[in-house]
């Protein structure tokens, strides 16, 4: 067996991270499709607008939660770079 660093709460840490990122392109997906299509109106803009901020903020706050997490595995540094085992 290979002795690895990650762990049952990296995969939940990683899975709440895809949800919410997956979240957030749906919210920019019919942002951007209304705007394509010229149904963007000023006032559906300001409708929309809070809730893709929100999905932004819950997926950055995800990612950032699994990356600290890497972290203390030692499997990421604070650079956001990998660490190479030798």
């Amino acid at each position: 067996m290979i002795h690895t660093k990650i762990c049952a709460e990296c995969e939940r840490l990683l899975g709440d991270a895809v949800t919410a990122v997956r979240q957030h392109e749906v919210q920019m997906a019919t942002g951007i499709s209304l705007n394509v299509n010229g149904r963007l109106t000023e006032q559906l803009r300001k409708e929309l607008a809070p809730a893709v901020v929100e999905s932004f903020n819950v997926a950055q706050t995800a990612w950032d939660a699994y990356c600290e997490h890497l972290i203390a595995h030692g499997l990421l540094t604070r650079a956001g770079k990998a660490i190479q085992s030798a």
